[in-house]
């Protein structure tokens, strides 16, 4: 409903989020949850202390890519990528890897924050798809986030299972590895499926 929405220009994706836990709270109601006081407290406990978690990675990472931004880092990245001889598939290849140990030990958008204004520049010079490579990013760095042995997912799934070995855990997400490293490998040798859809929507 909420992509559905959000391709039709019924919502923005801003919207669509509100319209999702609108969703979410009516099947909740409907499964018997949210019906007293104290449930509904600990929900709006728990989003107060995500959105002030995400906004306080959010603040940081911008005065760290205004920071880089007055230091002309991304300007003599690019001069330096360039002097390598660096093609577009080796250079979107380096920040791929860069992801995937990121996303070991980094929160996601913490990552993308970072790696932006970083390497924009050079991926513009090379003049590579931003569609194709933004998509390519999350896959990889979602990949990293619970890749072994250091996916920071994972070690959030123990926390709130404390009595599942961390062995089991990581044997469950494997098949997920492998499908997102697919994909990610599909989408790296053609483009056009990640280009396909946003280029017919034009």
């Amino acid at each position: 409903m909420m992509t559905g929405g959000i391709y039709t220009g019924v919502f923005t994706p801003t919207e669509a989020a509100a319209v999702g836990c609108a969703g979410a709270f009516v099947f909740g109601v409907f499964r018997g949850c949210f019906l007293d006081f104290e449930s509904l407290w600990g929900v709006f406990e728990e989003t107060v202390s995500t959105t002030a978690m995400l906004f306080a990675i959010l603040y940081t990472a911008m005065i760290f890519a205004q920071f880089v931004n007055l230091t002309g880092m991304p300007a003599q990245l690019q001069q330096l990528v360039l002097g390598w001889g660096f093609g577009p598939v080796a250079l979107v290849l380096v920040i791929c890897v860069i992801c995937v140990m990121l996303g070991m030990v980094f929160e996601s958008i913490g990552i993308l924050l970072l790696i932006t204004p970083l390497f924009l520049p050079a991926l513009g010079a090379l003049g590579v798809n931003l569609i194709w490579f933004g998509i390519l990013t999350i896959i990889v760095v979602e990949l990293g986030l619970i890749m072994p042995p250091l996916g920071m997912n994972v070690f959030t799934v123990k926390a709130m299972a404390p009595d599942i070995p961390l062995g089991t855990i990581f044997m469950g997400v494997m098949p997920y590895v492998l499908a997102m490293f697919l994909a990610g490998l599909l989408i790296l040798l053609a483009p056009e499926i990640a280009t396909w859809l946003p280029a017919a929507m034009r």
